[in-house]
């Protein structure tokens, strides 16, 4: 997913966070471009940072 918080508001990025992590806990993989701390604060999310 392409920066799926964007377009929320901070309730809805809680949300979506919270539906994030059920859906991995039911064991999917789930792979984000984000600039978002909240997303990476996700337990058990693992972090790759591609920079120049």
């Amino acid at each position: 997913m392409d920066e799926p918080e964007a377009a929320l508001s901070f309730s809805g990025q809680i949300a979506s966070v919270a539906t994030l992590h059920d859906v991995a806990c039911g064991g999917a993989h789930i792979l984000c471009a984000t600039h978002s701390p909240l997303l990476g604060a996700l337990p058990g999310a693992y972090i790759l940072e591609f920079g120049e």
